[in-house]
């Protein structure tokens, strides 16, 4: 039976796991040895996601963009700080509050609310337990090398080992979103990705 999995990862420039763009990932039987695009349902809102087979683990490729929780409810856009601190319900922003700047390349970025409601991601996926990071961490070879495995080669900020040959042979394409922090502030955009 196919397990669908919804998923957020960190990667830093060490290549440091920690939290805030989203994937998603599908557990099946891997049949081809190289990982190949393909394409999944789209969101509640008609964004398309292509996805990418790594290992029997099946994860999507685009950061999420969704707008509103997959029983149709807004996921309200914070852009006040001490809106952001006192938020107890799921909210979503964009980083520096420019989604004309930052929505297209790195998506939105979600509070713990939204990833906790089991709504965040399309109907049938749900939020990556630390079993399936676990699975492809080790997949890859393990917490030490697996990120140069899975990091865009683009729009990393001072990298200067963006030579590796393996840098995003997995097709994963990582990307340093950053994050925002509990008391609003925006932090790492271009040196850090984050993922629930």
């Amino acid at each position: 039976m196919q397990q669908k999995r919804f998923l957020i990862l960190v990667l830093g420039l060490a290549g440091i796991l920690v939290l805030i763009i989203s994937l998603y990932g599908c557990k099946k039987n891997n049949t081809s040895p190289t990982p190949r695009p393909l394409d999944i349902n789209e969101d509640i809102d008609g964004n398309h996601y292509d996805t990418v087979r790594i290992g029997n683990q099946l994860w999507m490729v685009q950061p999420l963009r969704v707008t509103r929780f997959n029983d149709g409810t807004l996921i309200p856009n914070i852009t006040d700080n001490a809106q952001w601190r006192a938020a107890i319900s799921g909210a979503r922003c964009y980083y520096n509050n420019d989604s004309a700047t930052n929505a297209a390349t790195y998506g939105a970025l979600y509070n713990w609310y939204a990833v906790n409601t089991g709504k965040l991601a399309p109907k049938g996926y749900h939020v990556a337990d630390t079993s399936d990071f676990n699975t492809l961490i080790n997949y890859l070879g393990g917490p030490g090398i697996a990120g140069q495995f899975l990091k865009s080669a683009h729009n990393w900020v001072g990298d200067a080992d963006s030579s590796y040959s393996s840098r995003n042979s997995t097709g994963f394409t990582a990307l340093p979103a950053g994050f925002r922090n509990f008391s609003g502030g925006f932090n790492y955009l271009g040196s850090n990705g984050y993922f629930w």
